[in-house]
C-alpha cells in the first residue's frame, strides 16, 4: 500500500474502516489495488456528497433501496447526460453494495437490483 493510500485510510470518522474493506476487496473479490482503492474513494464520495453513514445506510433493505434511489438522484442532479448519469450512479451504486456486501455478509444477496433506471426525460 502506497504513502498516498495511508493518508485517507485513517479516517474512520462514519466508523467503518477503510483498511480493512481495502482489503477484503483485494482478498476476497480478488480486485487489484487500484480498483479497490477506487472503490473506497466512491464510498467515501457517496458519505460526504450524500450526507449517509454507509453502515447505517445498508443496514437494512429499505435504508439500502433510498440509498440506491439517492445515489440516482446525485447522478442525475450532477450529470449532463444519460450517459454520464448511468455511467456515475453504476460506479457509486456497484462500491455501495460491494461495501453492503463486505459489512452486511450475504444478506446483502437478498436486496433488490432493479432500481429506477433512470430520471432523464428521452
Amino acid at each position: 500500500m502506497s504513502a498516498k493510500q495511508a493518508t485517507w485510510i485513517v479516517d474512520k470518522s462514519s466508523g467503518w474502516d477503510r483498511k480493512h474493506f481495502l482489503d477484503y476487496l483485494v482478498k476476497k473479490k480478488k480486485l487489484s489495488d487500484r480498483v479497490a482503492s477506487n472503490y473506497v474513494s466512491r464510498c467515501n464520495r457517496v458519505e460526504k456528497e450524500l450526507f449517509v453513514q454507509l453502515i447505517e445506510a445498508t443496514k437494512s433493505e429499505k435504508n439500502y433501496v433510498q440509498l440506491m434511489q439517492s445515489i440516482l438522484d446525485f447522478a442525475c442532479k450532477n450529470t449532463k447526460t444519460v450517459v454520464a448519469e448511468y455511467a456515475l450512479a453504476g460506479t457509486l451504486r456497484l462500491a455501495v453494495r460491494c461495501f453492503a456486501e463486505y459489512q452486511w455478509g450475504s444478506v446483502i444477496k437478498s436486496y433488490p437490483r432493479n432500481y429506477r433506471a433512470t430520471r432523464r426525460p428521452r
